[in-house]
């Protein structure tokens, strides 16, 4: 989006797709995910401007950096890499938003249901099966010290060396080994995150029946193919 005064409106492109999906819940604005998306390869490119009724188009050529040798192919595969984990990044993101939104509404619930035991109790096992599932995604730091005194999660961990702001080179092979494993845990946080989000259905149907708010949230993951099973 760019203005629309009177005069000069300009607006200057950095090469860069659109930042994945933010987590609302961060601690701080700064934590909430990237400001940009992947940087695009060099190539023909159509921008377009679409004001009232009128669209205008006009074709520009992007250059790589004259600086650099780097062939077609690697600034594919450094894109491709970089496209991917933003991609998950805004996943885990999805996966967070909802679960805020699941400990807002159980908590609600709970106040709810209070007098009710036959609904107090499902109610609180599944807050408490709520942190392990918010944990495999995020540490949730609060400062940025909290990087340095304990380990991070999924969230802290996304495969970066490009892209996220720095030079988007192609991955090397200890890039794509790291790559290996850290697919491997957001495959299994987020089948995690779908078995949670199954197993509080029956919950819901019980709040329903007694005229409480249901739950918010309860959305299932769905992993782009690309994403889960295309080479980085």
């Amino acid at each position: 989006w760019i203005s629309n005064k009177a005069g000069i409106n300009r607006y200057v492109w950095n090469f860069t797709e659109d930042a994945p999906t933010k987590w609302y819940g961060a601690a701080k604005e700064d934590y909430q995910g990237p400001m940009t998306g992947a940087t695009v390869v060099p190539g023909a490119y159509t921008l377009r401007l679409t004001l009232g009724g009128a669209v205008l188009t006009q074709t520009v050529a992007i250059s790589g950096d004259p600086r650099d040798n780097y062939t077609a192919a690697q600034y594919a595969a450094g894109y491709d890499y970089a496209r991917k984990y933003m991609v998950v990044y805004g996943k885990i993101d999805e996966a967070l938003n909802n679960l805020d939104a699941i400990r807002k509404s159980l908590s609600a619930a709970a106040a709810m249901a209070k007098n009710l035991p036959s609904l107090a109790q499902p109610i609180a096992a599944a807050q408490s099966q709520w942190q392990p599932i918010f944990g495999a995604f995020t540490a949730d730091y609060k400062n940025d010290e909290d990087s340095i005194q304990r380990a991070g999660s999924l969230r802290e961990s996304i495969p970066r060396t490009t892209g996220f702001g720095g030079p988007q080179l192609p991955p090397t092979a200890a890039q794509l080994e790291y790559s290996k494993r850290f697919d491997a845990a957001f495959d299994a946080a987020m089948n995690g995150y779908n078995q949670y989000v199954d197993s509080l259905k029956p919950l819901q149907a019980a709040l329903e029946k007694a005229g409480i708010k249901p739950l918010q949230g309860l959305n299932l993951m769905i992993v782009p193919v690309e994403v889960r099973y295309r080479a980085a």
